[in-house]
């Protein structure tokens, strides 16, 4: 899937790869326009943080923005348990309806945290957007 940056997002790519010297996937910049989402690729989590969080501090001086750092992987298991970090994914496995239609099931160990429904709602958005996943299910 292609993903189409706007100016903004592009603006905001370049200073946090220049910054950083991690490869970014994709900005996701949320409706209020103070919280920005990089989603980086694999294993350049630690390069996009920085040591003790310097890299993203700096960043998030210069455009006087939050910013989140999400590691992508192929794997949708892999990148779901990603999103929901720090909250500790207790199973997450994919399944198929007989039209083909693809559902990921996830248990959290904490459902009720407020991180967990925040995760929940960016897991819904990104897993639609890069996997070819209909549909998300939470349970126990």
């Amino acid at each position: 899937m292609k993903i189409k940056f706007n100016t903004e997002s592009i603006r905001f790519i370049n200073l946090f790869e220049s910054i950083t010297g991690a490869k970014v996937k994709d900005c996701i910049i949320n409706e209020n326009k103070n919280k920005i989402l990089f989603v980086i690729q694999r294993g350049q989590a630690g390069l996009a943080i920085g040591r003790n969080g310097s890299n993203v501090k700096k960043v998030e001086r210069m455009i006087n923005k939050q910013i989140e750092v999400l590691e992508f992987s192929k794997d949708p298991i892999e990148f779901i348990v990603n999103i929901f970090r720090p909250v500790k994914v207790k199973e997450a496995y994919l399944s198929e309806k007989s039209d083909g239609e693809k559902i990921l099931h996830i248990v959290l160990l904490d459902e009720n945290t407020g991180i967990a429904r925040t995760k929940m709602k960016v897991a819904k958005s990104l897993i639609t957007r890069y996997f070819n996943i209909n549909e998300i299910v939470y349970g126990r």
